[in-house]
């Protein structure tokens, strides 16, 4: 934990303070692993480890640890847990739930570290999600007043998505399951099904809802908000260039404005994020980037002239964000970096 709250810092010696903590840190997991059974807590160490790796750019790490808890997790049977029986309030009611709140956990980051390019084509650590997986309780849930033993109470699936009241983590988890479904119908090269119609509108509705409930506040609901955005790009960029479309201008027309409107309104997020952030705590900022740099690369591609002044604003935006980002995580200044690099040569092969 003191790991995740550490700071870069554009001095040497204080990174490199960090980076030497990071080591130890990492040294220590696998001593542990390579001599003590698999357990929860081994796996809830492992998340925050890949966490920290994959939010300070270390991707290929990031992707070890995930699989290495992954395997963890099965190995204790985490993969088939369901939520609890017991009383609520129990101590054994808690570690049911916290079993299910780290499986989810776990499903979610190793989806997350998925969005990276340079994850594309390698499986994933975790199961596809089930649409009868069970919603993970909230943080506030566990830490009820453990006096008041109650009956268990009826809990909903994942695959709920038009319930009301879903906290973060529950929302969080809801966007993975749409992206998961997105993700297995592209790799199944069925871009073109009917069932891809479906997908997109319940990532619309689902995004719609948590849009609602953000209600202009920052720093609730980010991740759902990444994989929401993510999954709609993917999406609609999947069938923008599947060649069965080339000839049906209608469907064409359909993706090129969708992929124009998630653009736009990531734009959006970024200047008010932009105007907003000198009031932000930023302890409290998400790594949650996926969707800023996939909306920067949209932007890029699309570009009809780059000396647009309204084009260079909204660009400009972009890449604010991202810059107060990595003060927080390493991750965005080297997203920033490359997306940089990117605009350059686009630049140099228009000229």
């Amino acid at each position: 934990m003191r790991l995740v709250t550490q700071h870069p810092s554009v001095d040497p010696e204080a990174d490199q303070d960090r980076e030497v903590l990071y080591l130890a840190t990492k040294t220590l997991f696998a001593q542990v692993q390579a001599f003590m059974p698999s357990s929860l807590f081994l796996v809830q160490a492992g998340v925050i480890l890949g966490h920290y790796e994959h939010a300070h750019g270390m991707i290929e790490a990031a992707y070890v640890t995930v699989g290495t808890c992954g395997r963890m997790a099965c190995a204790i049977g985490m993969h088939n847990k369901q939520c609890s029986a017991e009383m609520q309030g129990t101590d054994a009611w808690v570690e049911d739930e916290e079993v299910l709140c780290t499986w989810w956990g776990l499903m979610i980051l190793d989806r997350v570290i998925g969005c990276d390019p340079q994850m594309h084509g390698r499986p994933l650590a975790t199961r596809p999600i089930r649409e009868d997986d069970y919603l993970p309780l909230e943080s506030y849930d566990l830490d009820r007043d453990s006096n008041d033993l109650l009956e268990p109470t009826f809990r909903y699936f994942v695959s709920a998505t038009s319930l009301p009241g879903v906290g973060t983590f529950g929302r969080e988890a809801q966007a993975t399951y749409l992206f998961d479904r997105v993700r297995l119908a592209l790799e199944s090269g069925d871009a073109m099904a009917n069932n891809l119609y479906h997908i997109g509108r319940d990532l619309q509705n689902l995004l719609a809802v948590v849009m609602e409930q953000v209600a202009g506040r920052w720093g609730v609901f980010c991740g759902a908000t990444q994989m929401l955005i993510t999954g709609l790009y993917n999406l609609h960029h999947a069938v923008h260039v599947h060649p069965d479309i080339n000839n049906q201008m209608t469907y064409k027309e359909a993706t090129e404005l969708a992929l124009n409107t998630l653009t736009r309104m990531v734009i959006d997020i970024a200047y008010a994020f932009n105007r907003e952030c000198g009031n932000y705590d930023i302890e409290l900022l998400h790594p949650a980037l996926a969707h800023i740099v996939r909306c920067a690369q949209q932007h890029i591609l699309t570009a009809e002239d780059f000396n647009d002044p309204q084009w260079l604003e909204d660009f400009d935006q972009l890449r604010k964000a991202l810059g107060y980002f990595n003060r927080r995580w390493v991750l965005a200044g080297m997203e920033l970096h490359r997306l940089n690099e990117t605009v350059e040569m686009s630049m140099a092969l228009r000229m």
